[in-house]
């Protein structure tokens, strides 16, 4: 018995401890942990079928190429999301001119479009002070800077339960908005 479970630990140290390593070396890596849990789970599937019958190692070996097949699909599809995400734009910009007071000068108006997703001022915005309007859906709008003139507000547009504007928020550079579940204007005030 006792030579038994050292050959079922050694077995175990020896087969699966690789893949489950490999997995989580993957899932690391990659930054994405269904990789890695996708191989940890061949590797146990493979392990299991190893542990109840050694007679049938050509059909394991069959179900190893099946699973690694499937794997290097499910790794094409992640591939080709991950591209598409990359490749869709984050906000609409739209540059509208509006007459100033002084008939010589014309101020340039700034707005921009945003639905769910995490925004930085700098890169996806220009920094400054802006009137925040939900103009489709309801949801939670949050930035970084929430205790300093920013915003961590429930906005939409069903004006029962959420608040559909919030004026003058401070938006320095660097300031992460986080959008979730709402479509929000940003107008520029400065």
């Amino acid at each position: 018995m006792k030579n038994n479970l050292k050959a079922i630990g050694l077995y175990l140290l020896i087969i699966i401890f690789p893949f489950v390593a490999a997995g989580l070396y993957i899932s690391k890596r990659t930054n994405n942990k269904w990789k890695g849990i996708l191989i940890a789970v061949i590797a146990g599937i493979i392990s299991f079928n190893l542990l109840n019958d050694g007679s049938e190692v050509t059909n394991q070996s069959t179900q190893i190429f099946e699973l690694s097949q499937e794997l290097e699909k499910s790794q094409a599809k992640i591939e080709k999301l991950e591209s598409k995400n990359q490749e869709s734009p984050r906000a609409t910009i739209i540059n509208s001119v509006k007459p100033s007071p002084s008939p010589s000068k014309e101020a340039k108006k700034k707005e921009y479009i945003f639905s769910s997703g995490n925004y930085i001022s700098g890169p996806d915005f220009e920094p400054g002070i802006y009137n925040i309007i939900a103009i489709e859906g309801n949801g939670n709008v949050y930035s970084s800077n929430a205790f300093e003139g920013g915003l961590n507000a429930m906005m939409g547009t069903d004006k029962d339960y959420y608040e559909q504007e919030y004026k003058n928020i401070k938006l320095p550079k660097n300031t992460e908005l986080t959008i979730s579940s709402v479509k929000i204007k940003l107008v520029r005030r400065d």
